[in-house]
């Protein structure tokens, strides 16, 4: 059989964020700042409890003034708002930050969190890129980055091209499982300089707790890959173990104040994780000067008024910041999972 199937087990050692493109915000949601929980608002009950109380018209000319605090309007006419709610969820964010609107996770059709294949097979592929193009001259290739584009470069496309060929059509990855919807929290996003500063900013994820486990499956094509396939399990095991090594060493060892562990066989998997987690160049540009000048080019091309990438080179590191997300009262690198593969 030309078909191998395996086992793909992923444990969230952070929050993981799967975005599904929609944004709740005051208007869709309550937020107790009191308790620090979310309330989801069930349209069709405070529809139904609107129009009991005969405020169906106050509301609508409440909402379209402006005025994002719907507990006041449901509290100052008698309406019990938590009766018209789905179930609360924790929101981990800093003092002092005021929450806005929420970047909700991808769900099924029955409301229930699951993750791609699709994002798993993006991961992997980064993966696969900055280890195989580690010390090859494939470098030469990269264009010079241009004021305010940050688009993917065709030549970058090309270099792709020319490492990944026809491997990646022999990788198919299946959706996960559904996941408890207990399993999810909202994260503030959080980025922290090399100085160990730290910022909350007015982001707001739908992500899954630490320690959540998710399983999905991996069907191998053997017939586009040959001897690769022959230890499959372990030479993917060994391949996580040197990204994780090339990730730490290019960029993660310069924010020595996240207290986050290495983890061989992991993965950044999500929205939120960075730059870094998304890019080959840590694996095409080998040398530490000229990588650093590369990507704070790059970054400074792309964003030339704001967050000062220029500056980078003397931080000896690009970007300058890391994303983190606060869990429980820990800071967390953001979208990272253990990988476990079983064949099946």
């Amino acid at each position: 059989m030309y078909l191998r199937q395996f086992k793909v087990t992923l444990t969230a050692l952070s929050p993981v964020h799967i975005g599904s493109g929609e944004v709740i915000n005051n208007g869709g949601s309550i937020f107790d700042q009191r308790t620090g929980k979310l309330y989801y608002l069930n349209l069709q009950k405070l529809v139904s409890a609107l129009k009991k109380a005969n405020k169906l018209g106050e509301y609508e000319k409440f909402i379209l003034s402006g005025n994002p605090n719907q507990r006041q309007f449901l509290e100052s006419n008698n309406i019990e708002w938590k009766a018209l709610c789905n179930s609360p969820i924790i929101v981990n964010m800093e003092i002092g930050t005021r929450f806005n609107k929420m970047h909700t996770f991808a769900k099924d059709v029955y409301g229930n969190p699951y993750i791609p294949g699709s994002s798993l097979k993006g991961a992997f592929r980064t993966i696969m890129l900055c280890c195989g193009l580690r010390g090859t001259g494939l470098k030469s290739m990269l264009p010079r980055p241009r004021l305010n584009r940050l688009k993917k470069p065709p030549q970058a496309k090309e270099i792709e091209t020319k490492f990944l060929a026809e491997r990646m059509r022999a990788y198919r990855f299946s959706d996960s499982k559904p996941i408890p919807k207990d399993s999810l929290t909202v994260c503030q996003k959080i980025d922290q300089s090399v100085a160990g500063l730290t910022k909350g900013l007015p982001t707001f994820r739908e992500c899954l707790k630490p320690d959540t486990k998710v399983e999905l499956k991996l069907t191998v094509d053997t017939r586009l890959l040959g001897e690769e396939t022959t230890n499959f399990a372990d030479n993917f095991t060994e391949m996580l173990g040197d990204y994780n090594k090339i990730y730490w060493d290019t960029f993660r060892e310069h924010f020595p104040y996240v207290k986050q562990p290495e983890e061989s066989a992991s993965i950044y998997l999500g929205g939120g994780t960075g730059f870094i987690t998304k890019t080959m160049l840590i694996g095409l540009l080998k040398d530490d000067h000229e990588r650093v000048k590369y990507i704070s080019d790059y970054l400074h091309s792309a964003f030339p008024f704001k967050h000062r990438h220029d500056r980078d080179v003397t931080h000896g590191v690009s970007p300058h910041t890391i994303k983190l997300a606060k869990f429980n009262g820990e800071m967390f690198e953001m979208g990272k999972c253990r990988v476990e593969l079983a064949e099946v």
